[in-house]
């Protein structure tokens, strides 16, 4: 999840215009630490992807920073 995390960054500090929707999830710009860290726990056990939750918390809320 970190790496995506730091990708979405990579991409979004590029962009001239950023538009998202999310109909089920606040949009990232938005999340606090402890929002972005829930969500993230309950997608790592649904997937099964590794827990690097604490990294990728740190890298969306510096999205969050960067815009």
């Amino acid at each position: 999840m970190r790496r995506t995390q730091h990708d979405v960054l990579a991409r979004n500090a590029a962009a001239r215009l950023c538009r998202a929707y999310t109909s089920n999830v606040i949009p990232g710009f938005f999340q606090t630490a402890d929002y972005a860290q829930a969500l993230m726990c309950s997608v790592t056990d649904f997937q099964g992807t590794p827990d690097d939750i604490p990294e990728a918390v740190a890298a969306r809320l510096a999205r969050t920073r960067s815009g």
